[in-house]
């Protein structure tokens, strides 16, 4: 049994085989680890606590490391808003423990506080999170294929207020449909997002600005907002200072700075072009988009980068391309 390589990074003690056949089929499956806890050691019944993952665009699961089966948090919605225990009913035969609120308002024992940390696993009463007991390794892993499979085109962390309205060949609700009204909300929210991360940029740079020395009454001149100029410039903002000069990419999202995010061929080769110059801007704000939770920044993204790196997701073509 191979070793995955983020069990490997933290330095763990041999695991049981199902527990690290599970985290090989994630990292497979692109997950990536987003964190590790120590929760359950003192009870004697894990080995190195917690590991949670991301998957896809919005979502996640946190896996406790027994001894024998692992135990796995779910959220019961997934991000396009089907029931999980619809799509896989056998799942309810492993059901340990739910939770409707977070940790402020939890004391029942066994809560995990790390389900807090990120959306996806944050339970609510529209969207509660499971803790589901030794699974069966064929089951823990059809969960896992699953989230990739439902994965929405932004995610959401509670079932579609309107589901109940799309409608099937047998006349009920389809979970997999999704209407032009849903679709235009979420494009919508995402536009919201973004909007809304760049604003918070623009702040963040006058802030930095300034504290470098920079002229308040010139700053506006220092920064240069391209939404208002020329949007395809593979870039949202300039920033100059001193002779230094940073051109931005802004890339936000309200899950975690970890989550994939999308750039386009344009941003690729104008980013590499630029070098050390060059930055993309990770901005992690609340549910709410009213407060900035984290920035990272990444220098020179893809100075060392080849596009074949990473992952291709759209293909562009016309209709010559079709002739025989």
């Amino acid at each position: 049994m191979s070793f995955p390589k983020s069990y490997k990074e933290l330095s763990l003690e041999p695991s049981s085989k199902h527990v690290l056949e599970l985290l090989n089929h994630i990292e497979e499956k692109s997950g990536v680890l987003v964190h590790s806890s120590g929760h359950g050691k003192e009870e004697g019944t894990e080995l190195k606590g917690t590991l949670t993952y991301s998957i896809g665009l919005s979502s996640g699961i946190m896996i406790a490391l027994n001894k024998t089966l692992p135990s796995v948090y779910i959220k019961q919605y997934l991000q396009n808003g089907g029931d999980i225990f619809k799509l896989l009913p056998h799942l309810k035969t492993y059901i340990s423990d739910k939770y409707m609120v977070s940790k402020r308002g939890q004391s029942k024992k066994g809560y995990n506080t790390y389900l807090d940390k990120f959306d996806w696993l944050n339970p609510s009463e529209k969207n509660p999170s499971f803790l589901l007991k030794k699974i069966d390794i064929a089951h823990a892993k059809e969960i896992i294929d699953l989230h990739i499979k439902h994965d929405g085109v932004m995610g959401l962390s509670t079932p579609p207020k309107d589901t109940a309205h799309s409608s099937s060949s047998n006349g009920k609700k389809s979970e997999k449909e999704l209407s032009p009204e849903d679709l235009l909300k979420k494009l919508e929210r995402q536009d919201a997002i973004g909007t809304k991360g760049e604003d918070f940029v623009i702040a963040y740079e006058k802030e930095r600005l300034e504290k470098l020395g920079a002229d308040l009454s010139k700053i506006e001149e220092d920064l240069i907002d391209h939404r208002k100029i020329n949007v395809s410039q593979g870039y949202d903002i300039e920033s100059h200072f001193n002779g230094q000069s940073r051109y931005i990419e802004v890339k936000t999202t309200t899950v975690n700075a970890n989550t994939e995010f999308f750039f386009s061929a344009n941003e690729y080769e104008v980013l590499q072009v630029k070098g050390k110059e060059a930055y993309i801007y990770r901005v992690v704000l609340s549910e709410n988009l009213k407060s900035l939770l984290e920035i990272k920044e990444i220098q020179n993204p893809f100075g060392y980068k080849d596009i074949t790196d990473f992952k291709a997701i759209a293909f562009k073509a016309k209709l010559s391309d079709f002739d025989e």
